[in-house]
């Protein structure tokens, strides 16, 4: 494992839009947790992949994402976990409260140092789109590769994209899938 100091953070999110907003920021490892009821699966995921790098907790500043970011601070621990934090009042639009309301500019303010990390740190992608179809775990027929990795892994994805994402959270390499993939 590398040290943390030479690897991106793993942001934390509730929904979609929240990716989507940190994405437009340049964050490129984005875990989404579905909002307050975290499917056990996702849990999993973020355990392991906390093992391996810093996790940046980026919920909505309510009760609901307090919630969120205790359950991953304990099931983490604190020092694998940091939070960032916006005030309820810069993230509310009148209807809706929330990390896809905060204005970009106050998002990029509380989020510049693990951005500034991550642009910084030198980190290369452990596996890309592109092999992840020469592995045969992405395309058709894929199906049954992936459940054989995410087995070994500990955790299910729903789809090859999501897959992809957890293996490069988790600096899996394609050498150390053909491992897994070794008796197919």
């Amino acid at each position: 494992m590398a040290a943390d100091s030479q690897l991106r953070y793993c942001y934390i999110v509730e929904g979609a839009s929240d990716e989507d907003r940190l994405h437009k920021l340049g964050a490129q490892l984005v875990i989404k947790t579905g909002g307050k009821f975290i499917r056990p699966a996702t849990l999993k995921m973020i355990q392991a992949i906390s093992r391996v790098r810093r996790l940046c907790i980026a919920t909505d500043p309510d009760n609901p994402g307090q919630r969120i970011r205790e359950r991953i601070v304990e099931l983490c621990g604190s020092e694998r976990c940091s939070s960032i934090r916006t005030h309820f009042s810069d993230s509310f639009d009148g209807k809706k409260v929330g990390i896809a309301e905060t204005p970009l500019e106050t998002l990029r303010a509380v989020l510049e140092p693990y951005l500034r990390h991550d642009s910084e740190c030198g980190e290369t992608d452990s596996i890309s789109q592109t092999e992840m179809l020469l592995l045969g775990l992405s395309g058709p027929g894929a199906s049954a590769r992936r459940a054989k990795v995410e087995a070994q892994l500990g955790f299910t994805t729903p789809d090859a994209p999501s897959l992809n994402l957890a293996l490069r959270c988790l600096k899996i390499t394609p050498q150390q899938i053909e491992e897994m993939l070794k008796d197919d």
